[in-house]
């Protein structure tokens, strides 16, 4: 059985996308025959057991093992990989790295947690503000008086706990259940909200963030990056109907299988 090691990190600032991506994968993975253990970066470090594949998915951040050089058997993959030290692959969305032998980029790895459902009775008078499970530059309540103009119900997500990361967000799924409309970051809610149909307003809080909001507009998807919201705007969106063909439910199967096929091959 194929030994993986899945290492993700978060930190104040970093917000909680590479970490829910990761527990995805890693929930996955025990359904394909994995023999896959989860970790934190600073618990990984400290491990000695071998493993055939470490993947990473870690936030921008001063990352200083040298995996290359310290795990020299094993395959190194990296998920999005903004990092400057070197790896094997990265498996990426939208953008290649010079710090990875091998480059695979498509927005079919993009992974959306199991718990979203869709919901076709969301409310057209209420928008969930999500920007970023830290919210970097504070920028909530900024948006929260802005759309108080022009919608009923406000739904605001709070910053996140360390505690929180133990238990099933059902709060948070029932906020986005109920909204049509949403304003969020540029990261991985932003993905999800698309692949839910939902009205996306993107605020990016670093240039990364910024970059991947324009390369999804490239790619025709409906989202509206800072945009100059008035009644009119809102209306008009009101009667449009919002549809995604694109994004999927396999994006984790994809990464997995294949993780199995470089392995091998």
């Amino acid at each position: 059985m194929l030994k993986l090691a899945i290492v993700t990190d978060y930190f104040s600032g970093s917000g909680l996308g590479n970490f829910l991506r990761s527990r995805e994968i890693y929930k996955i993975s025990l359904k394909y025959n994995f023999d896959t253990n989860f970790f934190k970066y600073s618990e990984f470090i400290k491990e000695k057991n071998f493993y055939d594949v470490i993947l990473l998915d870690l936030p921008l951040g001063k990352y200083n093992k040298d995996f290359k050089k310290f795990y020299k058997k094993s395959l190194i993959i990296s998920l999005d990989h903004y990092n400057k030290f070197f790896v094997d692959t990265n498996i990426a969305l939208f953008k290649k790295t010079k710090f990875a032998k091998k480059n695979f980029v498509n927005l079919k790895y993009a992974v959306i947690r199991n718990e979203f459902k869709k919901n076709t009775n969301s409310r057209l008078d209420t928008i969930l503000i999500s920007i970023g499970s830290s919210d970097i530059l504070n920028k909530k309540n900024i948006l929260k008086k802005k759309f108080s103009k022009y919608f009923k119900k406000i739904l605001l997500v709070a910053k996140y706990k360390k505690n929180d990361l133990k238990k099933n967000n059902t709060k948070f799924l029932k906020l986005v259940s109920d909204s049509k409309f949403v304003a969020v970051n540029g990261g991985t809610t932003m993905l999800e909200m698309i692949y839910l149909n939902k009205f996306v307003f993107v605020y990016p809080q670093n240039n990364l963030e910024r970059l991947f909001a324009k390369y999804l507009k490239s790619k025709k998807f409906s989202i509206f990056i800072n945009p100059k919201i008035n009644k009119s705007f809102i209306q008009r969106l009101k009667i449009m109907k919002q549809s995604n063909i694109t994004l999927d439910k396999s994006g984790a199967k994809r990464i997995l299988l294949l993780i199995r096929k470089l392995i091998t091959s």
